[in-house]
């Protein structure tokens, strides 16, 4: 009897399991067929996702500073139902949870797309998040990033790709053993190649989810629009993307440009150095290092704070300063959307979560300041800070203190100068990039100034719009009106060239009277002069910052 009821119970269970298998497959979009090998997604409502879907081969071992490698392919199905790691990253307190559970081995993409059938040819739209190129990943859901979920972006009729890439002293050592041994005789950048080798992956594949290849339009925001900005200028990446879109990430930020490759290269050997390795060609010393205890020196009280590798103009990603190529007009010719928020500056405020103790308590802090501001001039740090910013030109320096210096030429919502300031460097950045693109190519600029006085629009507060993940206290019928909006101009803008989304108020192009559309408290208004004054600073600034470059001096 206990043999035979062994056997009813395995062959119940095997019944089951092939019951369910067969059902889970004839569900439509749940398994789709790559040429590297199939995937099990998982439906989602109206949409079908697939996470942690391999774009190149794990950075690790061998391949760890190098160019991203091809997928080994893969003949079962593979799941694809939960998110990858994060990439490696040192551990702040932003981002510490996050970290802790970073790997190397991070090399993959998300795709959220809807289930018909008979959706063909959908527009795409590429999501690289930011994180000061540190930090961050393509899940999102940080202390101060909402979640980076397509899934309700994508049920307004596009296919949704979120990407990570390599962060820190992974995404950007460079150092002259690497250049020797690089095909390519460059080293650095393997960040900005992850990015390449994801789109290319999405003009190769996406297809297969219902997507158009030759539709796609690349996002990123703060680090990620950054480093699409550049990639903007860099060959490997026309025909990648017919669209960009730009979030609180100017390629401007940077004024004395992106680092020469010799320069790069001397703080990569130093950086070899202080780790442990100094003999020539001791690559495999290096790689052979524990990413974890690498990490941990750049973290607060680690020793190597302040030398993390940043971007640089490498010779083969990028062969000039990306800055010089948008002042002569000779970057990408595509439409472009970019924009930012209207406090960008309040670094102590940023964000979308936190608890209602910790939101109140940003709160009393804005008050204070707007209230302090009202009565009093910058601190002496805060004009020391601006004369930095404008050291090269003593006439610059002394409008930008006249400017920021009188209290009653900043609105008391922006917060005290500092803030100010901060969010100017990039709003005005962002505008001249805007007003210099648009001499090529169609181009809208955006300001998103909703938000909850006096906390305000903060840097990332406007990606909880756009993927409709609203955080408490922008959780009302306004924040959801709002992110209905500001998705259909996205999606518009993704599906035609245009934000143009029909019944909703006109976005004007920025060739139009430096015209821009803000999103406010009332809904989308368009609007014309974006803090003239300041803006024109910072032009001038560029401008001279340009012709440095070009003359080799900067």
């Amino acid at each position: 009897m206990i043999k035979h009821l062994g056997w009813l119970i395995s062959a119940v269970l095997f019944l089951a399991s092939t019951a369910e298998a067969a059902s889970v497959d004839r569900t439509p979009g749940l398994v789709v067929r790559l040429a590297d090998g199939p995937l099990r997604g998982t439906v989602e409502g109206a949409v079908s996702a697939f996470k942690g879907i391999p774009f190149a081969a794990p950075p690790i071992g061998l391949l760890r500073w190098r160019a991203p490698a091809p997928v080994s392919p893969w003949k079962t199905v593979r799941d694809a139902r939960q998110f990858s790691p994060a990439c490696a990253q040192a551990a702040f307190n932003w981002n510490r949870a996050v970290a802790e559970a970073s790997q190397e081995d991070c090399l993959y993409l998300n795709v959220w797309t809807p289930r018909a059938k008979v959706a063909r040819d959908l527009p795409v739209m590429v999501f690289f998040p930011g994180g000061a190129n540190h930090g961050g990943s393509a899940r999102g859901s940080t202390t101060i990033e909402p979640s980076y979920d397509g899934s309700r972006l994508a049920a307004q009729g596009v296919v949704v790709v979120t990407a990570n890439y390599r962060l820190g002293i992974f995404g950007f050592l460079a150092h002259r053993d690497l250049t020797a041994e690089s095909p390519m005789h460059a080293s650095g950048n393997y960040a900005l190649l992850d990015q390449l080798a994801a789109l290319r992956w999405v003009k190769a594949n996406i297809g297969r989810f219902g997507g158009d290849p030759d539709n796609v339009t690349a996002m990123g925001q703060s680090a990620g629009s950054f480093d699409l900005g550049a990639l903007m200028t860099s060959r490997l990446a026309v025909g990648l993307m017919s669209k960009a879109i730009l979030m609180s990430g100017p390629i401007f930020d940077q004024t004395n440009g992106f680092t020469p490759a010799r320069v790069e290269e001397a703080r990569g050997e130093a950086l070899a150095r202080a780790l442990g390795v100094s003999d020539p060609w001791a690559l495999d010393a290096l790689r052979s290092l524990s990413a974890r205890e690498i990490l941990r020196r750049f973290e607060p009280g680690g020793d190597l704070r302040g030398m993390e590798p940043h971007p640089s103009i490498d010779g083969y990603v990028l062969k000039e300063q990306p800055a010089v190529v948008f002042a002569e007009g000779r970057e990408v010719k595509i439409p472009l959307l970019i924009g930012a928020t209207a406090r960008e500056g309040d670094g102590a405020a940023m964000g979308v979560k936190g608890t209602p103790k910790a939101v109140a308590a940003r709160r009393d802090r804005a008050r204070t300041l707007a209230r302090y501001h009202m009565i009093n001039p910058a601190s002496p740090q805060q004009l020391s800070d601006i004369q930095s910013y404008f050291k090269d030109d003593p006439a610059l320096s002394e409008a930008a203190l006249h400017l920021y210096g009188d209290p009653t030429r900043i609105d008391p919502v922006d917060g005290d100068v500092a803030v100010a300031f901060g969010t100017d460097v990039i709003r005005c950045n962002a505008v001249i990039q805007a007003h210099w693109h648009a001499r090529l190519a169609p181009t809208w600029y955006y300001q998103f100034s909703h938000g909850y006085e006096p906390l305000g629009a903060v840097h990332l507060w406007d990606l909880q719009y756009l993927f409709d993940w609203l955080t408490s206290p922008a959780d009302q019928p306004i924040d959801r009106r709002l992110s209905q909006q500001m998705r259909l101009y996205w999606v518009a803008f993704a599906k035609g060239g245009a934000p143009s989304p029909s019944g909703a108020p006109k976005w004007p192009q920025v060739s139009a009277g430096d015209s821009y559309l803000d999103f406010t408290s009332l809904g989308a208004e368009a609007k014309k002069t974006l803090r003239p004054q300041a803006c024109a600073l910072f032009e001038k600034h560029m401008v001279d910052a340009i012709a440095r470059l070009r003359s080799g001096a900067g």
